[in-house]
């Protein structure tokens, strides 16, 4: 049964969560594409790239047009947040670098709170991934400018 854990935890949200539609398992399929597992298949029907570790994520499958109206659990708002900032991130959706850094502040200020100079000291996002890289880049600011930015 340990070979199964993934799948028996995803079963298990399922019977937690009241809004499962929006979830699915993805995978790269055969011909190098991302894919979603059909519930209703067994696996070895599914076109799964053999690997010697399959690679499952649990993703979005579908994003709610109105968040406010059709969000209704804390959970799955979470979940939303966390694969839109990962995706954003990792440049796998686009987002304006005024907007990527009006989100980033959000995150440092949910983080960090109110942002203060004696404790919030130049390098104190170092080790902190906010902002996609292509906006880093762009912009040629460096570290310090841009925290400025990001804090105040």
């Amino acid at each position: 049964m340990s070979r199964f854990k993934g799948f028996v935890r995803f079963h298990e949200f399922f019977l937690e969560h009241e809004q499962i539609w929006y979830f699915g398992l993805q995978y790269t399929d055969v011909r190098d594409q991302p894919a979603w597992i059909n519930l209703d298949k067994k696996i070895s029907k599914q076109e799964i790239k053999k690997a010697p570790l399959l690679n499952f994520n649990f993703r979005f499958k579908y994003y709610p047009e109105n968040i406010v109206d059709e969000v209704i659990q804390d959970s799955t708002l979470k979940l939303l947040y966390l694969q839109v900032k990962s995706d954003i991130l990792n440049e796998a959706i686009y987002c304006p670098a005024e907007k990527a850094v009006l989100m980033a502040s959000y995150q440092v200020q949910a983080k960090f709170l109110d942002y203060d100079p004696d404790v919030h000291t130049t390098g104190y996002l170092a080790n902190e991934k906010i902002l996609p890289q292509a906006v880093v880049t762009q912009h040629k600011l460096d570290i310090e400018e841009w925290e400025e930015k990001v804090s105040t």
